[in-house]
């Protein structure tokens, strides 16, 4: 999976996950958006999209590195691959004083060079790319801004499907597995849409409950029965901590109320601390402490 801060792998399903950016430099900071893993052409490549271009990795690679000149710099908002498994699109957002220069590129060697595929989506604001499963000439965008756009043409002209779209911020899109002509659409704060004939008309999902921030801070908060909580207690310089961030984790979280929360799971917690070290008043000596004590609580009460 991919956070904003780096890329993340299990061994075992899903179960336990480990960093695998570590030592990377250029993930301080990066704000990474999607991640896709190409196959068919030899070993396994992962593409990575940022604010500064495209990275690429391979299994056996050491590090991340810049996938190709053409896109360097550009600011990767949303990552697809093509169903034939030799294309690759990327959405690039536009400049933020033109709203110019956007748009969506396609590559068709695993990332190494990118060209332009379409005009009229320059200005627009791309946060999702989706290939439809059966017809890859099919292919959805969600935007923020113009709502959903859909190409029959394999992405060179776009034609807007939003009637019964209330809001043209969407954020999610998605197929049904078993009947693609069943879309649904997540928008920024005006819940979720549902078409059942492709993108041409949709309908609002009624029945989503309606939860306030509060609500949903207070079910995160809510211990966990399924997870035994390590028998290890924070020391006193956590609290500094407690003032940047609230914490997924009940027998963490000593903020009443944080829109900002963040798990102690398996990570390198240096990068983190150290980068909120400035806003936290953090001494050296209370940064090494506060590090090996999350290190110490996410690998499950035993110090490493």
């Amino acid at each position: 999976i991919v956070t904003s801060t780096g890329v993340y792998r299990s061994p075992d399903q899903g179960r336990t996950w480990s960093a695998w950016n570590e030592g990377d430099d250029f993930t301080e900071s990066q704000q990474f958006q999607d991640l896709v893993i190409v196959t068919g052409t030899g070993p396994e490549t992962f593409l990575l999209a940022s604010k500064r271009g495209v990275f690429t990795r391979r299994a056996g690679d050491a590090a991340w590195t810049v996938a190709s000149p053409d896109l360097e710099g550009r600011r990767i908002s949303a990552l697809a691959r093509h169903p034939n498994g030799r294309e690759v699109f990327a959405a690039v957002v536009r400049d933020g004083t033109t709203l110019e220069g956007g748009g969506l590129y396609v590559s068709r060697d695993t990332g190494a060079t990118w060209r332009p595929l379409a005009r009229g989506l320059a200005g627009d604001w791309i946060r999702v790319i989706r290939v439809h499963p059966r017809d890859a000439r099919i292919v959805y965008v969600a935007t923020s801004g113009r709502g959903v756009l859909r190409s029959a043409d394999g992405g060179r002209t776009w034609t807007p499907m939003n009637e019964g779209l209330s809001e043209r911020d969407i954020r999610a899109l998605v197929f049904d597995p078993i009947d693609p002509a069943r879309l649904y659409a997540g928008t920024h704060g005006g819940g979720v849409f549902v078409s059942a004939d492709g993108g041409r008309r949709w309908a609002g999902l009624d029945h989503v409950p309606d939860t306030t921030p509060d609500e949903i801070i207070a079910a995160l908060k809510a211990p966990d029965p399924s997870r035994p909580l390590p028998d290890l207690r924070p020391p006193a310089s956590f609290a500094k901590c407690n003032g940047c961030h609230g914490w997924t984790d009940p027998s963490l979280n000593q903020t009443a109320h944080s829109l900002w929360l963040m798990p102690a799971n398996r990570r390198d917690w240096g990068r983190t601390v150290r980068r909120m070290s400035g806003p936290a008043k953090l001494t050296i000596d209370e940064q090494t402490e506060i590090i090996d004590f999350l290190t110490g609580y996410s690998n499950g009460g035993v110090r490493r």
